[in-house]
C-alpha cells in the first residue's frame, strides 16, 4: 500500500510540473498534454489520501465505489487483482503507470543527466 501511495503523489506531483513548468520541459505539447490528462485521473485519489482525514475536508472524504468484479472499494483502499489490474479506489495504477512509464522514455533520467551536463558546463 505505502508503494502505490507513493506512486500515486509522485504522479501527481509529475502532472503538476508539467501542466505549471512546460516552459522549462522539453517535451513535446501533444506528449505532454496526454500525460496530463492521464495523470491528473490520480488527484482525487492523492487529495483523499492526502487530506481526507484532515477533518472538515468535506469532499474529500473517502468515498465506497462498487467495481464490476464484486468488491467495494474507497480511495484508500487497494485490490490487486492481476498484474495489469491494481486498483486504488476506482483508478486502475497500472493504466497511469503505462502513462507514466511513457513519460519516462521521453524525459526520465536522461533529461535529469543532460541537466546535470549543463549545469556543470555553466559553472
Amino acid at each position: 500500500m505505502a508503494l502505490a501511495k507513493s506512486f500515486v503523489f509522485n504522479v501527481r506531483r509529475a502532472n503538476r510540473i508539467c501542466d505549471s513548468h512546460k516552459a522549462v520541459i522539453a517535451i513535446d505539447r501533444l506528449e505532454r498534454t496526454r500525460f496530463i490528462k492521464a495523470s491528473g485521473r490520480v488527484t482525487a485519489i492523492r487529495d483523499v489520501n492526502e487530506h481526507g482525514f484532515d477533518g472538515g475536508a468535506g469532499d474529500l472524504s473517502p468515498t465506497e465505489h462498487f467495481l464490476a468484479d464484486g468488491v467495494w472499494i474507497d480511495e484508500t483502499g487497494l485490490v490487486v487483482l492481476a498484474p495489469e489490474k491494481i486498483l486504488i479506489g476506482p483508478l486502475n495504477l497500472y493504466e497511469i503507470y503505462l502513462s507514466v512509464r511513457r513519460m519516462r522514455e521521453l524525459a526520465g533520467f536522461v533529461a535529469l543527466a543532460e541537466r546535470h551536463l549543463s549545469i556543470k558546463q555553466k559553472c
